[in-house]
């Protein structure tokens, strides 16, 4: 693959970039090999021109935000990792506040639950680059008096990622707050709906499409921010066992259905790995099965992508020989992996 002809182009825009990069610095689990071609962005424009120019040059590319939710190959990428670090936002004043729809079921475990904060009238909507991490922003929103993202505290993802998956806290769902947002898709710039994201647990229809998350135009509340700081520390303090040095949960939570089938205390599929299957604090290389939270698989320090992914095969294998459940998986993998 010849990068030459990208190369000059990002080059021409002002667009910097690094070859035979590693990935791992940029990801919360510390795997992964290097990517032939790296680069940071940190404005829209500069994203969207990125992308323009891989697809005219037939570059492969991945775009990470946070790092998380993701298992890099050992032996990296072939392409352009492109890390989106574009992190305006502004208020739309006088913007007509839609009606939006809860867009999956929660599936609860004892350690979700939290009592929201009461359901306001005085909405606003501000529109976000996909490239912010939602901490940093619900700080920033705070700081003006603008609640709604306190059960997202804590999760390192961005705007763009938490679309993409859907990504949940608690029994809110990103997608619930999204009046509409704007995409790069075949080289166009589209606005959409929430309808259009065909959300539900830890899915959009961006795993099918493959579109870009530009931005993001969320509905929030206008004050509360008192109470949603106390909410947010609740909440982070509920999650504070959570191991460092990992992923994220590995796998949905079992649904209603299935718990009720199997006569289980709980959905959680931390709860399923460690008393149902016993792989608590199972290791495979530098590879841990967290005693912390049994959801949670950590680098213990040297891990590689392969030692986590034998780990995650084990746990779906014993879940199938003992429940007859198939796991899904809740991170995506990158690069070519085994």
């Amino acid at each position: 693959m010849s990068y030459q002809a990208l190369i000059e182009r990002l080059t021409s825009l002002g667009i910097s970039f690094q070859r035979d990069c590693p990935i791992a610095p940029h990801t919360t689990f510390r795997i992964g090999g290097e990517a032939d071609l790296l680069c940071v962005i940190e404005s829209l424009p500069e994203l969207h021109d990125t992308i323009i120019a891989c697809n005219s040059h037939h570059i492969p590319y991945k775009i990470i935000g946070g790092g998380s939710n993701i298992l890099v190959s050992d032996k990296g990428y072939r392409g352009l990792i492109i890390i989106n670090k574009a992190k305006d936002w502004e208020i739309l004043e006088d913007a007509e506040i839609p009606e939006l729809k809860s867009t999956a079921l929660a599936r609860h475990r004892a350690e979700d639950v939290v009592t929201p904060l009461e359901e306001r009238q005085n909405k606003v909507i501000v529109r976000i680059a996909s490239g912010i991490k939602i901490p940093t922003l619900m700080n920033q929103l705070l700081k003006v008096d603008i609640s709604g993202l306190e059960l997202f505290a804590g999760i390192p993802a961005t705007v763009g990622g938490a679309t993409y998956m859907n990504m949940h806290g608690a029994k809110l769902f990103f997608g619930d707050l999204i009046a509409q947002a704007q995409l790069l898709s075949n080289g166009e710039v589209k606005n959409v709906s929430q309808e259009y994201f065909q959300f539900d647990y830890d899915y959009s229809i961006l795993h099918e499409t493959q579109e870009t998350v530009l931005s993001c135009d969320l509905v929030l509340t206008q004050g509360q921010s008192k109470e949603a700081k106390a909410l947010a520390k609740e909440w982070i303090m509920k999650k504070k066992n959570q191991p460092q040095r990992s992923a994220g949960c590995l796998f949905h939570n079992l649904t209603n259905e299935q718990q009720e089938k199997l006569g289980y205390p709980t959905p959680s599929i931390g709860y399923v790995i460690d008393k149902v299957l016993g792989l608590k604090g199972k290791t495979i290389g530098g590879a841990k099965i967290s005693e912390g939270h049994a959801a949670f698989i950590e680098n213990t320090g040297k891990a590689t992508a392969e030692d986590v992914l034998k780990l995650i095969n084990e746990i779906k294998k014993q879940m199938l020989l003992k429940t007859g459940i198939v796991l899904q998986s809740e991170i995506e993998f990158v690069g070519e992996l085994n």
